[in-house]
């Protein structure tokens, strides 16, 4: 792993732009710049025709969830990060984006997160094949 990965990295061992977790396969994919999202921002990106995320940069580290909350649904896209805390537009729900964890109601589920990687000014996340 690049010493300037940053974010939740979760692998057991990287060939190629391909990363092996137990029996799931994750493909790498180039989603942004780091120069996009500034220190306390986000960036909602759609690198797939199926995921929507939004990358959520805390002091530095950066981390990709899902742009739905579990409550209702609504957009993150839209919510406001508050240190490392993603609050929902439309309920308030508040979500720790390194873990993906509701910390506030009224969500009790957790959101999904991705693993993040940034080599150079690359981020890249990894999505499952």
């Amino acid at each position: 792993m690049p010493d300037d990965a940053v974010g939740m990295v979760v692998c057991e061992y990287e060939r190629g732009h391909h990363v092996l977790l137990g029996n799931t396969t994750l493909d790498y994919v180039t989603v942004a710049r780091l120069s996009e999202v500034p220190s306390g921002q986000t960036l909602w990106v759609r690198p797939t025709r199926h995921d929507r995320l939004v990358l959520c940069n805390v002091g530095g580290a950066i981390y990709a969830v899902v742009d739905a909350c579990s409550h209702d649904g609504g957009m993150l896209r839209f919510g406001k990060l508050d240190g490392q805390h993603l609050v929902c537009p439309r309920h308030g729900a508040c979500f720790d984006v390194s873990t993906g964890e509701a910390v506030t109601p009224p969500a009790t589920v957790a959101i999904r997160t991705y693993p993040v990687r940034v080599l150079g000014d690359e981020i890249q996340v990894g999505l499952e094949e």
